[in-house]
């Protein structure tokens, strides 16, 4: 299986794995995670992609997670540490 494999299911809240990348239920959130870094969840209706840099691989990851999640109904919220700023019709919490 190939991230952008793992990442569809994710987003289908199914469960999937590669070597680092894989999903994992964790109380009411469905998580997507790179090695042991949550890059994103979802809860209900909400898509919470983490923006903090980490790697060029997890960039990657969260690239090819932000191009597949415009194509779904779920509402996207962008986040890290900080306080919430808006984005178009995204919430973005900023460092």
């Amino acid at each position: 299986m190939k991230n952008k494999e793992v990442i569809s299911n994710f987003l289908q809240m199914r469960n999937a794995k590669t070597l680092n990348l894989f999903t994992r239920k964790e109380g009411d959130k469905f998580v997507l995670v790179n090695y042991e870094t949550p890059i994103a969840y979802i809860q209900g209706k909400d898509l919470w992609i983490n923006q903090c840099k980490y790697s060029q691989s997890t960039s990657v990851i969260q690239g090819q997670l932000n191009y597949q999640a415009s194509n779904s109904n779920y509402n996207i919220i962008y986040y890290n540490e900080g306080q919430t700023n808006c984005k178009g019709g995204a919430r973005y919490e900023k460092c």
